[in-house]
């Protein structure tokens, strides 16, 4: 039996706010918000920014672009680690704790300015 996808929440305390980043969705959820997917786009953007010299942001992100719309990008897990595949290749992990932590330190850092 396969599971339908689903368009994931944008953070799970808010069921009814779909995810900016996500469109379609199947198996456990993530339980992610969508500043810790963005995180995780971001350092994937950088991640090959700095394997590949001369690649540019806007290359990088078309790069990710073209295999997500392949179906060959997905994010999985579990309750401590979270990676990014690219291609059934890790291409970003990263421990739950800190994608958290890290995502949500941008706003914490404004907050004091």
């Amino acid at each position: 039996m396969t599971q339908e996808p689903k368009h994931p929440p944008a953070h799970p305390s808010y069921p009814d706010q779909p995810s900016e980043y996500v469109s379609s969705a199947t198996g456990s959820p993530s339980r992610l918000t969508d500043r810790e997917r963005s995180l995780l786009m971001r350092l994937a953007v950088d991640n090959l920014c700095r394997q590949f010299p001369g690649c540019t942001e806007e290359d990088a992100a078309a790069a990710l672009d073209h295999f997500a719309e392949q179906g060959k990008s997905h994010i999985v897990g579990d309750r401590r680690d979270v990676y990014l595949m690219v291609n059934d290749q890790v291409h970003i992990h990263a421990e739950r704790d800190w994608l958290r932590w890290a995502a949500f330190q941008a706003e914490r850092q404004n907050d004091t300015n």
